[in-house]
């Protein structure tokens, strides 16, 4: 049998399991599911980072707990692609998760910043820049590079077309730089 017939065939065994009992049951087909758990295990030792390794499978098992995902599974012309592709994504969570409560812990750190504003008059010229904008460019800034949102999240916070809020952006920091490379040719690009 090749690896994916054996992937078919224990899908398709958890699959039948889950629907034949309670939705509020545990698996009773404990060595299907330590087979899949294994399957996943090895992927998610390739995929995930050392550490998040149990994490990415857990995760991916509580998601094939519902018979409908064991069907797109199983419907899927590769059940060890989907696996990998749903073990990849855990990965990629969890790396963001992790890199997320660094960012939240720690205050956000600009290499060169010292360097570049060396004296106090400079640090004050930034201040005054940054205050002279409108609020709504402040929070783009806010929310882009204090919190580490994506243009994507922000869009989606603000109620606003991805386009209009990268463009708004894009606009923005191009003035700042000019402004900056007009008073420092350090900033300039």
């Amino acid at each position: 049998m090749s690896a994916s017939e054996d992937w078919a065939s224990l899908v398709a065994e958890l699959e039948s399991e889950l629907r034949s009992r309670p939705a509020e049951a545990r698996p009773a087909n404990l060595g299907a599911w330590a087979d899949l758990r294994r399957h996943l295990r090895r992927m998610a030792r390739l995929l995930a980072a050392p550490d998040d390794a149990d994490d990415v499978v857990q995760t991916v098992l509580l998601k094939l707990q519902s018979p409908e995902a064991l069907q797109r599974m199983r419907a899927s012309r590769s059940p060890e692609g989907y696996a990998t592709v749903m073990v990849r994504n855990a990965a990629i969570d969890a790396v963001r998760r992790r890199a997320t409560a660094v960012a939240k812990d720690e205050p956000p750190v600009f290499e060169g910043a010292d360097e570049a504003l060396d004296t106090q008059a400079q640090r004050a010229a930034v201040v005054d820049m940054l205050d002279s904008l409108a609020a709504s460019d402040r929070l783009l800034l806010r929310l882009r590079f204090w919190e580490d949102l994506s243009i994507a999240d922000i869009a989606r916070r603000l109620g606003m077309p991805y386009s209009t809020v990268a463009v708004r952006l894009f606009r923005l920091l191009r003035r700042l730089r000019s402004h900056m490379g007009a008073d420092r040719d350090g900033f300039a690009e």
